[in-house]
């Protein structure tokens, strides 16, 4: 997606009117999806219910994760299809 030089990304960048994006690197394995999705937060466990997700977080690392006015969860939920839970 990156091309050379940053070629490619800074396209998509220049369409987007300088809007911040992630890049999020998927996997079939929904824990490491959801590991990724929330990063740079340091995950400490993830437990799978039905569609929902529980993550355990240390205090430090919540707001890192739950992101301001709660975007960053409400993307991850988004991409994954998960209801995410941090605790």
């Amino acid at each position: 997606m990156v091309g050379s030089k940053g070629d490619r990304i800074n396209t998509v960048l220049s369409l987007l009117d300088g809007e911040k994006i992630d890049f999020v690197e998927f996997t079939d394995d929904p824990i490491l999806l959801i590991k990724n999705c929330l990063k740079p937060a340091q995950i400490q466990h993830i437990e799978l219910l039905d569609h929902r997700a529980i993550v355990t977080i240390e205090e430090s690392q919540k707001a890192l994760a739950i992101g301001k006015w709660a975007s960053n969860v409400k993307l991850a939920s988004q991409l994954t299809g998960y209801q995410i839970e941090i605790i």
